[in-house]
């Protein structure tokens, strides 16, 4: 009778471990993929995530690149990093897929906005 009683307290045990285990889950982010898996992990899980949307960033273009603006266009395009892309200055190729690039001419307007 006493195995009994002590089976029952096991599988007991096991199933409230199960449900705290279910509860502790961590939230997706960016960081929790950089620790999972390196920055590939970071990529993968921003292009899956769509941290960037250019869809709707063409109502920026003509507009001077104030502080203000800035702010505006990067919560709209939910990217998490700003590159500022002056006339005339060099720019790398490599694409960042959480990155709003602007690129602005002489007289600091938004020309251009996009994911990258």
């Amino acid at each position: 009778m006493r195995a009994a009683g002590t089976c029952k307290g096991r599988v007991l045990s096991l199933l409230l471990a199960g449900a705290l285990a279910g509860c502790s889950t961590t939230e997706p982010s960016p960081t929790t993929a950089r620790a999972q898996g390196g920055e590939e992990a970071v990529e993968k899980f921003l292009r899956a995530n769509r941290a960037c949307t250019d869809d709707s960033l063409e109502q920026f273009v003509g507009r001077e690149a104030t502080t203000r603006t800035l702010a505006e266009i990067e919560a709209t395009s939910g990217a998490l990093s700003l590159r500022l892309l002056p006339v005339g200055e060099p720019v790398s190729a490599e694409g960042a897929t959480g990155r709003l690039s602007i690129e602005l001419d002489q007289d600091n307007r938004i020309t251009r906005a996009y994911c990258g």
